[in-house]
């Protein structure tokens, strides 16, 4: 019966963030999607020349080469027909790239009806149809086998017209049977990198040494004030996240953080959400003063709340996700302090000694007690930490941080002991609040280093490990000196903070000299 429908070329210009633009309204930049957050610029790729904004595209027949096909499709960007991420992984029969899709992405028809499964059929390599990726959307249990494309064909359908007889056994036995498929032959293999196309190709997330030593780095409560955001509430991708943000929050935060009252801009479930959204409005600035930077950044990391930050911008989560996870975890650590029976608490910054001899004097001052916490909740710099504990023995410890020639030991303000047992109740709803998001998690694109190990989690990290790192960070000890210190060592040499103050610079210059030289702040 001849082979199904054709399928258009990819064409140069044809690629577009598709959130319902028409060709006029991608003129407009404040409803041009690719000014939204969570975008990169088309620019930013430096693609050849011969790709075009799809506002001024020239409707050539040049077809996009694959590396930037890769790159393109994992930030976001559908072709014309509607190609998703989870369709490009399923053609090219690429696991990484499948990684980064949601759920619904796997499922999801293109403007011909052509789900994930049905591009499997398809696949064009040396070896025959995309069986890898098939199964694994079999293992996830979205390869629905009985859909059919708007011509009425299956994937079996497709994959017999597509393919030579010899190469469907392995397709029907994956889908139908749930066979796992041998590893590819390393000489095929090696036909299916990406090439190169004369320029430098896309920043593709599969291909990470075209990346810059640039780390970006994000704060977490207390550096917050009134009228912060006020020189980037204006900006469109900025617009565009304060909008959804009232939806999700159920009040004004773009108000809050611009007119207080102080007071309750301070307060954990408000001040959370304002730093989390500030943050990532610095970064819509970052992408305008250095395109370059901000999109060929090597790492990413975020001082305890700005930890959620850090995996938005890698890819973790969405804008929309990582806000609702961001208020989730604010209510509950709220409520932790503030409910029936909750001991007094807080945090109390010493600068100036050693961290055996701090947690000496934590052990000291709980002697004779019973029930009570104090123990190190923050590693900021040498010799500079927060600690947190019950109000019961926070005087005994200032008292004798003072007497051991602290440099500083003060009570901070703070809603209660957070990175400590104490908070044990927030961890569990937290964890419980991910796991319901899970299925819209994907692995980071980047290097992500993590409070609760010093060290970063990857690409080929799974979204279970850092559902339990976000977990423990609550209830452990934050290590951001060894986070920093790690960054440095695996060659990160440029920094960014992103958000409101300086917080993070001002503990870089006692961290690492260098790296603090070649430190800048993208304000917000």
């Amino acid at each position: 019966a001849g082979r199904p429908a054709a399928m258009p070329k990819l064409r140069a210009g044809d690629w577009v963030y598709d959130q319902g633009e028409t060709l006029a309204e991608l003129k407009d930049e404040d409803i041009k999607a690719e000014n939204k957050f969570g975008h990169r610029p088309l620019n930013s790729y430096n693609l050849p020349k011969w790709v075009y904004h799809p506002s001024h595209a020239k409707r050539g027949a040049l077809s996009i080469e694959k590396s930037d096909f890769f790159g393109m499709a994992a930030d976001g960007l559908r072709n014309f027909a509607r190609w998703n991420v989870a369709h490009v992984a399923a053609y090219h029969d690429d696991l990484k790239l499948l990684s980064m899709a949601t759920i619904e992405q796997c499922k999801e028809p293109n403007k011909w009806g052509m789900t994930p499964t049905h591009m499997c059929g398809m696949g064009q390599h040396p070896y025959g149809p995309s069986i890898h990726v098939l199964y694994e959307l079999v293992r996830m249990g979205v390869a629905d086998v009985e859909a059919v494309n708007h011509a009425d064909q299956t994937p079996w359908h497709i994959c017999q017209r597509m393919h030579k007889p010899a190469n469907l056994k392995a397709f029907e036995k994956t889908m139908f049977k749930g066979f796992k498929p041998p590893t590819h032959d390393k000489r095929k293999e090696a036909q299916l990198r990406p090439r190169t196309v004369g320029t430098r190709t896309a920043a593709a997330v599969e291909d990470r040494q075209d990346t810059a030593p640039v780390c970006l780095v994000f704060p977490g409560q207390g550096s917050q004030y009134v009228g912060m955001m006020k020189t980037l509430k204006d900006l469109a991708p900025v617009k565009d996240m304060l909008a959804k943000a009232k939806d999700i929050l159920g009040y004004d935060i773009e108000a809050l953080m611009l007119n207080g009252p102080e007071e309750q801009l301070e307060q954990t479930k408000y001040c959370q959400p304002a730093m989390y959204i500030s943050a990532l409005a610095a970064v819509e600035q970052l992408k305008i003063d250095d395109p370059t930077s901000a999109s060929r950044f090597q790492a990413v990391a975020g001082l305890s709340l700005g930890e959620y930050t850090a995996l938005t911008v890698a890819g973790v989560f969405d804008f929309e996700t990582g806000l609702k996870v961001v208020k989730a975890r604010a209510e509950a650590m709220d409520h932790e302090v503030k409910k029936p029976g909750a001991k007094p608490q807080g945090m109390v910054s010493i600068a100036g000694l050693t961290e055996d001899k701090v947690t000496q004097l934590c052990g000291e001052a709980l002697a004779g007690t019973t029930g009570e916490v104090c123990q190190i909740a923050n590693h900021l710099f040498p010799k500079g930490f927060s600690v947190g504990c019950t109000d019961a023995v926070m005087e005994a410890l200032v008292s004798k941080a003072e007497a051991a020639g602290a440099l500083q030991a003060k009570k901070l303000k703070t809603g209660g002991a957070f990175h400590t047992p104490l908070q044990a109740g927030a961890r569990d709803a937290l964890v419980a609040e991910l796991g319901k998001v899970k299925g819209q998690m994907s692995p980071p694109r980047c290097q992500v280093y993590m409070n609760r190990t010093g060290k970063a989690v990857g690409p080929s990290t799974p979204v279970e490990d850092i559902i339990a790192l976000l977990g423990e960070q609550l209830v452990s000890p934050v290590l951001w000196e060894q986070c920093m210190l790690q960054a440095v060592e695996e060659g990160c040499s440029s920094f960014f903070e992103c958000g409101p103050n300086k917080q993070l610079k001002s503990m870089m210059k006692r961290i690492s000299k260098p790296a603090w030289d070649r430190m800048e702040n993208v304000f917000a």
